[in-house]
């Protein structure tokens, strides 16, 4: 092989000092300059093959240099290097100023060759023309077909690294447990720069504590606090995938920065859970007030009724009058029950003074009576538990939601209820033998409709930092 003249210019010498060291393996003869301008010199003083010229120079930027060398010497081919590549400046370079190709940064030494040797080849080909004038229009074909799939190929390269550089998310690429690749947000999140990052084991991005999440990790979808360089850490959410990477396996890690997202939860779960306690105290409330005094009015007011005329010897008095005050009377007695009852669905007075399992028991007994649904409650570890107010209440609404929810419904015939206690959990299982249904279109539906009753429970339940499972089958 011939050696060649190459001629390489970039305005960061440890890039001119990796391409020279590469090529000249090759056995090409390399010429460095660092700006525009000594490129120009260096064309113009010698014979050269190949210039590769980095897009953004001081003093005479990368496409100048391009314009001009083709003004110099047309047969000159060029190879763009850079970082901040877009597809008009691609369009531009190679359709109207005469770049043979592109090099994408980041890239590692050896990714000029194939692209160098391309370029040779053109220029050897078109310097024998001469010889070979019955295929020089097939040969001009040739050249087009392969500029335009170079062309489309770097398209594709330039849109892809957009699309990565651009991300809002840390984008990894990790090979035997050391980062290869990372993108922009990598460095601007963490801190770290290219250099550090590159070979960094990705264990070192972890917080201590949090190894074993990743080591021992039983999804492709987790999470973890993530280490900044100069101290400090935020919650990463990853979602992995399984690659190919310069024709080894590796790992393509989409992580995404969840604190905010995270603190915004908390709050807004802090303030539902005020919001819930603000309801249950007003609910106390207006309980209290229906109960001990809009009830005991009513309950004064209908025995009035009954004794009005156990005074009154004289016959008298007019039968038809008695009939209709006792009417009134059994009337009054109705509204004094729905009183009674709105009172406690309210807030069931026994939860204060007889506990949570006598509470349920009364209820359920309750409901079977109204509804003639048989109900099978079962206790046992929570008799003798002290609970938290807030959970009692909580535990009772979700009771209350989903015995509404079955009289309205499922078309059941028994419900069992069971309510255990597992330190350090508080167990409560309801299952009857309705009709069944569809879970996920009827949260959607819930959702779509405002409707609060199963994502009324979910809510309670998270309040809580407990866990729901609602598990049912259509017509079973």
């Amino acid at each position: 092989m011939v050696p060649k003249n190459i001629l390489v210019s970039d305005d960061e010498p440890p890039i001119c000092e990796l391409l020279k060291i590469t090529i000249e393996k090759e056995g090409h003869r390399v010429f460095t300059a660092f700006n525009g301008k000594e490129a120009l010199k260096i064309v113009q003083s010698n014979s050269v093959d190949v210039a590769i010229l980095d897009i953004k120079m001081p003093q005479l930027g990368g496409v100048e240099v391009l314009k001009k060398i083709k003004a110099i010497n047309p047969d000159i081919e060029v190879i763009i290097i850079t970082g901040f590549a877009d597809l008009e400046t691609l369009r531009q370079t190679m359709d109207e100023y005469g770049a043979f190709d592109y090099l994408l940064k980041p890239f590692k030494g050896e990714d000029i060759i194939p692209i160098l040797k391309s370029a040779l080849l053109r220029r050897e080909i078109f310097s024998r023309k001469r010889d070979l004038k019955g295929t020089e229009d097939e040969i001009v074909q040739l050249e087009k077909n392969f500029i335009e799939r170079t062309r489309k190929l770097r398209e594709s390269q330039i849109k892809y690294k957009e699309i990565i550089e651009s991300s809002n998310d840390i984008i990894l690429i990790v090979q035997d447990g050391k980062v290869t690749y990372a993108n922009r947000k990598t460095r601007e999140i963490t801190g770290y720069s290219e250099n550090e990052i590159l070979g960094l084991p990705f264990i070192e991005l972890v917080v201590p504590e949090d190894h074993n999440l990743v080591s021992y990790k039983s999804s492709s979808t987790y999470s973890f606090r993530m280490r900044k360089k100069g101290g400090g850490d935020f919650l990463a959410e990853v979602n992995e995938v399984n690659t190919v990477w310069e024709d080894r396996p590796a790992v393509l890690k989409f992580i995404r920065d969840i604190s905010e997202r995270i603190q915004a939860e908390q709050h807004i779960r802090v303030l539902s859970q005020q919001l819930i306690k603000a309801q249950e105290v007003e609910r106390q409330k207006l309980s209290c007030e229906l109960h001990d005094r809009l009830a005991q009015d009513l309950s004064t007011l209908k025995l009035g009724l009954d004794n009005l005329f156990s005074e009154f010897r004289d016959s008298g008095v007019y039968n038809e009058i008695k009939k209709r005050i006792s009417e009134l009377s059994r009337m009054l007695k109705g509204a004094i029950m729905t009183v009674r009852d709105l009172a406690y669905d309210l807030r069931p007075p026994s939860l204060g003074y007889l506990g949570i399992v006598q509470t349920f028991k009364g209820y359920c007994e309750e409901f079977e009576e109204k509804t003639s649904i048989n109900i099978e409650f079962y206790s046992a570890g929570i008799e003798k538990l002290k609970l938290n107010p807030d959970i009692e209440i909580n535990l009772y609404r979700l009771l209350q939601e989903a015995f509404n929810n079955i009289k309205k419904h499922a078309q059941a015939t028994l419900v069992k209820v069971r309510l255990t206690a597992s330190f350090p959990n508080i167990i409560l299982i309801i299952e009857d033998n309705g009709k069944g249904f569809d879970v996920e279109k009827c949260l959607q539906r819930a959702g779509l409709e405002k409707k609060m009753g199963l994502r009324s429970m979910e809510e309670r339940v998270a309040l809580l930092r407990g866990k729901i499972r609602i598990e049912s089958q259509l017509h079973q």
